[in-house]
């Protein structure tokens, strides 16, 4: 499917939701676990590399997603969802974020359609 929205307007929406899907469709279909490890090693390089809002990414990271150690997904997006708030990342940035990584166009896309599927519900 195609995505139009990759420079949309601005649009205000916390990644925070973003991220509550994302754990959601971990919970229910196992086999995404492994894109998610993906997310969290490129969201760490990122982290470690940037002297920018995102500095605090992660410690808060490596001490709330250890997926190998993962028993209660629901406490893990609790987590996500209050460190996100707190960070305040929008949309915007995280594309921002991901193209100063030089992730590859289909990291991007999946981030987006997961974004666009949290918009849509």
């Amino acid at each position: 499917m195609s995505n139009s929205g990759v420079n949309s307007s601005a649009e205000q929406d916390p990644a925070a939701h973003m991220l509550s899907s994302a754990m959601d469709v971990v919970s229910n279909t196992r086999i995404n676990i492994e894109l998610l490890k993906e997310h969290n090693k490129h969201l760490l390089e990122f982290a470690q590399t940037s002297d920018n809002r995102f500095d605090a990414v992660p410690s808060a990271i490596t001490n709330i997603i250890d997926v190998n150690a993962v028993t209660d997904w629901n406490e893990v997006s609790q987590k996500w969802l209050k460190m996100n708030e707190d960070l305040a990342i929008t949309k915007e940035n995280i594309e921002k974020m991901l193209f100063t990584i030089n992730c590859t166009d289909q990291l991007l896309q999946r981030w987006l359609q997961i974004f666009e599927r949290t918009i849509q519900k």
